[in-house]
């Protein structure tokens, strides 16, 4: 037998169909697509029509916050993580999900749990008896025998891959916003070590010391910042003294972002061609006998604003493309700043029920890059992919909650305070259905503004692998964000370590330090909540807080 790819990944989905003849089925469309080993109960329903119908399209939805397995979770949780270990099928997740079909506003399954073990061969009776055991043993006798219980791959994964840095500018011509925002000093700043730029990572927001605004702290991940002390930790002194350097628009960020602004000159040099033609082309018909006059002169003056529009914006980008070549193209023209502190990579307890994953850094950052005036803080662009006119429906989803409702000046949404424990556990924000539910964005280095949902219940990660750090091995409940479903795909992706997750209202909700996927894909998003986060950095830095809030002109 071949031994390609292509011949690997048939026979190995064959197997899997052979197995579980719904494994693909019931994650058919699925932000990551990974298909189910195996699931107990029922089948999920499917389209009836031969076998030619076109399956549902289905979609990861978040656990209700009051669901009633919601105060035993984590009990359940242990237990059938100890049971797999038990039996030599150690798990790396245990999360909690709701599934419905895309389109549709039934959630059919309110909560399976769903595990995650390595991509390792393991006998399908092996994983068979231990799911039924799961659910037929330890959700039954937790009075959940409804439950049903999905196993499949799943890995944890950490997301990481000196200018004079501008803020977002939004007095430009040429309404390029999403093109100059990789290149400002906007939380969503794409940074990584000088010595190891493969480590790229996001500054997430921006901290002070008190009231000496003139000392500026960017806020992400330890993973990120500082991989070569993940398992040691850096104090405020023994950072001052190693002094690791830290630049901006790294790990592939800066090429990414010329690229996208050469892309999209290219595009525009076509729009602009094909207007000028139209012009032409009614010009024409003004000595067609049978041409409204009036008709004409309107539509060539609407080619005529379009042609306009793509050349401001045509000029725009390539001063920007020249600026950036002036002034950023050497890496050591990005250098912005060193590490300031970092806190070891572990659980914040030995009982991973009730830990939560410890991955944080601050970079220390150059005045000349981030000096008052002109630098305006943690105000994060929130445009790019989510457009001007979905916000609303996206993060105010339910009708009755969109009293008084403004999108955010100039689409910059202020980091103000953090949500309280419980809010995170209990919102009082509400899904489209009218369930508390709250929907949550930030703006990352690699995937930039996206959208997802809370979810209901934690899920319990294994963390084991991360690049470039030895000897780790705990386990946590992880605050977990889904992708919002439709067709926005993930929430994050490699690289977006260290974003701030933020609520509608820019409350700091928690800091992105992973993710639970597959060969490479995201399909779940891993988070420390900032309730728990906030208390640890102003006890490793005396007098650290947000930015203060800069007054907008």
């Amino acid at each position: 037998m071949s031994n390609s790819p292509v011949s690997d990944a048939t026979v190995k989905r064959a197997l899997f169909v052979e197995n579980y003849p719904d494994a693909f089925f019931d994650t058919y469309g699925v932000v990551g697509g990974v298909p189910f080993i195996y699931k107990t109960g029922p089948a999920w329903p499917q389209r009836r029509g031969g076998p030619e119908a076109q399956p549902y399209l289905r979609e990861m939805r978040p656990v209700s916050h009051t669901h009633p397995i919601n105060a035993s979770w984590a009990d359940i949780a242990k237990k059938i993580d100890a049971h797999f270990m038990e039996v030599g099928m150690p798990l790396n997740i245990v999360a909690g999900l709701a599934y419905g079909n895309r389109g549709y506003e039934e959630t059919f399954c309110e909560l399976i749990v769903v595990l995650g073990l390595p991509p390792t061969p393991f006998e399908f009776t092996r994983v068979k008896a231990a799911a039924n055991y799961a659910q037929e043993t330890i959700l039954t006798d937790a009075g959940f025998p409804e439950i049903q219980v999905a196993v499949r791959e799943w890995e944890v994964n950490l997301n990481c891959t000196g200018p004079k840095l501008p803020s977002l500018n939004w007095a430009d011509p040429g309404n390029i916003a999403e093109f100059r925002h990789p290149f400002t000093s906007n939380p969503g700043l794409a940074v990584a070590p000088l010595n190891k730029e493969s480590f790229g990572g996001t500054i997430g927001a921006y901290f002070s010391i008190g009231d000496h605004r003139d000392v500026v702290l960017g806020l992400t991940c330890c993973h990120v910042a500082s991989p070569g002390h993940a398992s040691t930790g850096l104090s405020v002194a023994d950072a001052a003294v190693n002094h690791e350097d830290i630049i901006a628009i790294g790990g592939g960020a800066y090429e990414a972002g010329i690229a996208a602004i050469t892309e999209r000159i290219g595009t525009l040099q076509d729009i602009i061609v094909s207007e000028k033609d139209t012009i032409e082309w009614w010009k024409q018909r003004l000595d067609d006998p049978d041409g409204n006059p009036a008709t004409i002169a309107k539509m060539r003056g609407k080619a005529q604003t379009r042609a306009e529009t793509a050349i401001e914006a045509m000029d725009a980008l390539e001063s920007l493309h020249r600026w950036i070549a002036d002034h950023l193209a050497p890496r050591e023209q990005r250098h912005i700043g060193r590490v300031y502190c970092a806190e070891r990579i572990d659980a914040s307890s030995k009982d991973p029920t009730s830990a939560y994953t410890v991955d944080w850094a601050f970079v220390q950052l150059n005045q000349d890059a981030f000096k008052r005036p002109g630098f305006t803080g943690n105000q994060v662009y929130i445009g790019g992919m989510v457009r001007m006119e979905e916000y609303r429906n996206l993060m105010f989803p339910y009708v009755a909650d969109r009293g008084g409702y403004k999108y955010p000046q100039n689409g910059l949404l202020q980091i103000s305070g953090y949500v309280p424990k419980s809010e995170m556990l209990n919102p009082k924000q509400r899904g489209p259905d009218g369930e508390p539910r709250m929907p949550v964005i930030k703006n990352g280095r690699t995937t930039g503004t996206t959208v997802g949902w809370l979810n209901g219940l934690k899920t319990l990660a294994r963390h084991y692998r991360i690049k470039g750090v030895e000897n780790i091995d705990f386990q946590t409940m992880e605050t977990t964000i889904l992708p919002y479903g439709g067709c926005r795909g993930a929430f994050s992706a490699g690289g977006d370590s260290g974003a701030a997750i933020l609520d509608r209202n820019g409350r700091f909700a928690a800091l992105l330090t992973g993710s639970g996927g597959l060969n490479g894909e995201t399909d779940i998003t891993f988070a420390t909540p900032a309730y728990e986060l906030m208390p640890r950095i102003k006890k490793a830095v005396l007098g650290a807080d947000l930015f203060p809030k800069v007054p907008r002109y």
